[in-house]
């Protein structure tokens, strides 16, 4: 089944590859879709395949101690996904999700990572991806393949 969502775009900072092809792109966000609500999804594109993996709840997210949502230089999301759809082909997996601020960055720099690009998180889907990311860019709409 495959379903249009709208999903946040990751930044990629430099050429990222998955088994020799290079990703194109990477969207996630939670589900809204009535079938899969509230399920954190993340779906990558590459130059040959289209990968979705998928979460069975939302993804989980640590800032520690932070209360004023500004001050979000320090903070985690993270998740186990565990179902990846490759090109339609469904895998029950048990993939630990992380995204994590890279140590000492200052609200300022985040906020010039928006016109500049510069890295603030380190992304890792373990066994598949890890790479850094800047900020996201506005969200676009996709299509992701769903679990059935």
């Amino acid at each position: 089944m495959l379903i249009k969502h709208e999903a946040m775009t990751k930044r990629l900072t430099k050429p990222v590859y998955i088994d020799g092809s290079r990703v194109e792109s990477i969207h996630m966000l939670v589900c809204q879709h009535p079938a899969y609500l509230n399920r954190g999804f993340c779906h990558i594109k590459t130059q040959s395949h289209q990968i979705t993996l998928w979460l069975d709840k939302p993804f989980q997210k640590r800032a520690k101690g932070i209360e004023n949502f500004l001050e979000f230089t320090v903070r985690e999301w993270y998740g186990i996904f565990t179902t990846e759809i490759i090109d339609g082909k469904i895998c029950f997996v048990n993939r630990k999700f992380s995204m994590k601020s890279l140590p000492d960055l200052g609200l300022e720099v985040q906020m010039q990572a928006m016109l500049t690009g510069q890295v603030i998180d380190q992304f890792v889907i373990e066994g598949l991806i890890s790479t850094q990311t800047s900020v996201d860019l506005p969200p676009e709409e996709i299509i992701i393949q769903a679990p059935m």
